[in-house]
C-alpha cells in the first residue's frame, strides 16, 4: 500500500508538471465554411484568423490543421492581437488534405487576405506549414514589424503589380525563416515591379541581433522583364542600430532585370550565403560588390514547365543533390515539399 501511494503521488507530480509545461497542448480543427468550436472535423471553426485571435481557444503548443480548401473574406488579419506561442511551444498553421485525413502541403489556400505583424514584436513564435498565399490586390502582402515566425513549405504567389509580398519596413525584430517555400508570380501583363521580399531597416535597438534564414527556396516569375528591383532586398537606415544576421543557402533565384540580391546597408551580417542558383539574373547577381559562395552556380535550374507555372526540377537538372548536405537546390516537390501539380494557379 505505501508502495502504492508513492507511485500515485509521483503519478500526480507528474501529470501537474506536464499541465505546467505544456497547457495541454491541442489540435484546433478549421474547415472553409466552418461554424463549429474546432475541436474536431465533425466541428471545425471557419476562420484561421479568428482562431489565431482568441485566447480561448487557442494557446502556446496548439497546432491549427487548416482542411484543404480556399480561404477568403478576411481582408486584414492584423497578428496584433494574435494568441503568441513561446519558443519552446510555438504555435503551428498546418495545410491538410481535403478530407483532413493528413498534412498536405498546398490544398489549404489562402486567398487576398493581408498581413499586418504590428505592432513590433519578436515574439510570435508562429510555424506556418504548407499554405498556399495568393493576392490580387494592391499594396504589400505582408506588412512586418514583428518577427519569430517560420514559414516552411509555403507558396507565394498572385497576380499583383504590387510587391515586396513581405516588407519588413521600419524595423525588423525577431528572426524569420523561410524554408522549402515558393515564391511566383502568374501575372504575364506586369507582375512584380520590385523585390519580393524588402528588408528597410535593422533592429530598433543596438546591440539586438536577429537573424533572417531562407534556404530551399525558389523565387521566380517567368520573365526577366517583370522585376525592376532586387528580389531579395536590403536597405540600412542610418537612424537605427542593430545587426540583421543572414543566411541564404540551397535557393533559386531565376528571372530579374535587376540583382537577386540587393545589400545597401553596412549592418547586413551575412553568415552564409552558398549553395544558390542564380539563373537569368541580368544586373549582377548581388548587388554591393560580395562575391558569389564557392558552391554557387548560374546554370539554368531546368524547371519542369515555367511557362506554366510548374517550378519542380526536371531529373536532369544539375541542382539535384548539389546543394548544402547533397540537397536538392531551390523549392522541390520530391525532397521537401509534396504539392501536387493541381495546386498550382494557372490563370
Amino acid at each position: 500500500m505505501k508502495t502504492y501511494r508513492i507511485l500515485s503521488a509521483i503519478t500526480m507530480f507528474v501529470l501537474c508538471a506536464v499541465v505546467v509545461s505544456t497547457g495541454w497542448a491541442k489540435s484546433i480543427y478549421v474547415a472553409p465554411g466552418g461554424a463549429g468550436d474546432g475541436s474536431s472535423w465533425a466541428s471545425p471553426a471557419g476562420s484561421i484568423y479568428g482562431v489565431l485571435t482568441d485566447a480561448n481557444l487557442a494557446a502556446p503548443g496548439d497546432e491549427i490543421r487548416v482542411k484543404g480548401g480556399t480561404y477568403t473574406g478576411e481582408p486584414n488579419w492584423d497578428m496584433s492581437t494574435a494568441v503568441k506561442g513561446t519558443v519552446a511551444q510555438p504555435i503551428t498553421i498546418v495545410s491538410y488534405a481535403v478530407d483532413g485525413s493528413a498534412p498536405e502541403a498546398g490544398a489549404a489556400k489562402i486567398e487576398d487576405n493581408k498581413w499586418k505583424y504590428w505592432p513590433g514584436s519578436k515574439d510570435f513564435n508562429q510555424i506556418f506549414d504548407g499554405l498556399d498565399f495568393k493576392y490580387t490586390g494592391t499594396g504589400d502582402y505582408f506588412q512586418v514589424r514583428g518577427g519569430d515566425v517560420t514559414m516552411k513549405n509555403c507558396i507565394f504567389h498572385g497576380a499583383s503589380p504590387y510587391v515586396p509580398v513581405f516588407n519588413f519596413d521600419d524595423c525588423m525584430l525577431g528572426n524569420w525563416t523561410f524554408i522549402g517555400c515558393l515564391f511566383y508570380d502568374n501575372n504575364t501583363q506586369g507582375g512584380w515591379d520590385g523585390q519580393v521580399i524588402y528588408v528597410r531597416y535593422p533592429p530598433l535597438t543596438a546591440p539586438e541581433t536577429y537573424s533572417f534564414i531562407v534556404d530551399k527556396c525558389t523565387f521566380v516569375v517567368p520573365d526577366a522583364s517583370y522585376i525592376s528591383n532586387a528580389i531579395l532586398r536590403f536597405k540600412k537606415d542610418a537612424r537605427y542600430p542593430g545587426i540583421i544576421n543572414v543566411s541564404v543557402t540551397n535557393s533559386i533565384f531565376a528571372n530579374s532585370a535587376q540583382h537577386a540580391i540587393s545589400d545597401e546597408g553596412t549592418t547586413t551580417t551575412w553568415a552564409v550565403e552558398d549553395y544558390n542558383c542564380f539563373f537569368n539574373i541580368a544586373n549582377g547577381e548581388i548587388e554591393s560588390g560580395k562575391a558569389l559562395g564557392p558552391h554557387d552556380t548560374t546554370v539554368d535550374p531546368q524547371f519542369v514547365n515555367a511557362a506554366a507555372f510548374n517550378f519542380l526540377l526536371m531529373q536532369s537538372s544539375p541542382l539535384i543533390g548539389a546543394g548544402l548536405g547533397n540537397a536538392n537546390i531551390g523549392w522541390d516537390q520530391v525532397t521537401q515539399v509534396p504539392v501536387e501539380l493541381s495546386s498550382f494557379d494557372t490563370e
